[in-house]
């Protein structure tokens, strides 16, 4: 009886970590421009800007003499490419696919001033940048993320005929769970994984038959 309890217990907190959010934020302001990735409110790491980079390892040196590849070899390259590219473009449309089901974007904060030299200028500036934030926000929830509609209550965008340049401040939050992460990992990833694994040895197959015999 302990024994199933321990189980039960271990399998609700594995459920209750897989359903806690991961948020990717991104803050933006005059001067500064942050991001960083952050799970249970605890574990935090840094996006930008990048951590103080550690000594590179010293690079391998690069053999002289490389074995030339055969002919069929070569020929057999452009399709192989080919092949792949169309094998990523499948794999990066199944993904947009799911985009909006998987992250879920929050506007904390998104102010925008517009201001220039000119008032006239100003006052296209403004209408061009309007029309493209609203543009870009019904794009991006059509098509990347699912955006609350409480969002839209703060966004603020201003046309300031006394400033001189635009200015922004910016608080977003990308929110996701490792549930999601997991589904949209095995709905799609694992699927392509194991159709390039097998591509890859029908190329391999494909190669050794059409290769040139060395001849003694």
């Amino acid at each position: 009886m302990t024994v199933w309890i321990v189980l039960g217990c271990v399998f609700v907190c594995i459920l209750l970590l897989l359903s806690l959010p991961i948020s990717l934020q991104a803050t933006a302001s005059e001067q500064t421009v942050r991001a960083e990735i952050s799970y249970l409110g605890v574990i935090r790491k840094s996006v930008y800007p990048l951590p103080s980079r550690r000594k590179r390892r010293k690079k391998r040196q690069k053999s002289k003499a490389e074995p030339k590849a055969p002919i069929a070899q070569k020929q057999g390259t452009k399709k192989s490419r080919l092949s792949q590219l169309r094998e990523l473009r499948g794999l990066i449309a199944a993904i947009l696919i799911r985009m909006p089901r998987t992250f879920t974007l929050a506007v904390k904060r998104l102010q925008i001033r517009v201001a220039s030299d000119d008032p006239a200028k100003t006052a296209l500036l403004y209408g061009a940048i309007s029309s493209t934030l609203s543009f870009s926000l019904a794009w991006l929830d059509r098509h990347l993320f699912s955006i609350k509609p409480t969002c839209t209550r703060n966004i603020s965008l201003v046309a300031d005929f006394e400033g001189e340049r635009i200015t922004l401040d910016a608080d977003l939050r990308l929110r996701t769970t490792p549930y999601r992460l997991l589904s949209l990992g095995v709905k799609v990833l694992l699927p392509h994984f194991f159709k390039h694994k097998k591509n890859k040895k029908k190329r391999i197959q494909h190669t050794k038959k059409g290769a040139i015999p060395c001849q003694k």
